[in-house]
């Protein structure tokens, strides 16, 4: 009996670290994409920047 509560808090312990995992790697795949994000406006300012200094 007592092996079978082992084998389960063994099981649970692994299920909380897939999640935690899982967790993780969905908040790095949203810092990821800010990051780029962040890029795209960094070009977009530049592009502006350009077109003001042709502009005068």
């Amino acid at each position: 009996m007592e092996e079978i509560q082992e084998n389960h808090d063994k099981t649970n312990t692994n299920i909380q670290l897939e999640q935690l995992i899982f967790q993780q790697k969905r908040e790095k795949l949203k810092l990821l994409n800010k990051i780029k994000l962040i890029g795209k406006i960094v070009e977009n300012v530049k592009f502006l920047g350009r077109i003001i200094q042709k502009r005068n």
